[in-house]
């Protein structure tokens, strides 16, 4: 099962105003969808965000977005090691692991 969280529940991107605006309205909705509810997830994606949100390429945030699509069990797997990482996801399972 995939975490499928409402759009409701993150501000709405406004956009209109620019790349800044646009990229700004991004990262904030790539922070709050760190917020997963498992602590464990919290800790590692948290630190990440802190850390590296602001350093990301567009690119780099698309790929975020789509992991933090995935289902929790299977994120918490893949930061522990528990799981192999699919590949399309190991660059930035890595950089969220080392992370702060």
């Amino acid at each position: 099962m995939r975490h499928e969280e409402s759009d409701d529940l993150a501000p709405p991107d406004k956009g209109g105003m620019g790349g800044f605006v646009g990229r700004t309205e991004t990262l904030r909705r790539l922070r709050w969808r760190c917020r997963r509810g498992l602590l464990e997830l919290d800790v590692w994606l948290e630190r990440f965000a802190s850390a590296q949100l602001p350093r990301l390429t567009e690119q780099q945030c698309e790929l975020l977005e789509k992991l933090l699509k995935e289902a929790d069990a299977d994120l918490l797997a893949w930061l522990q090691g528990r799981q192999p990482v699919p590949e399309v996801y190991e660059q930035i399972v890595y950089s969220v692991r080392t992370a702060g």
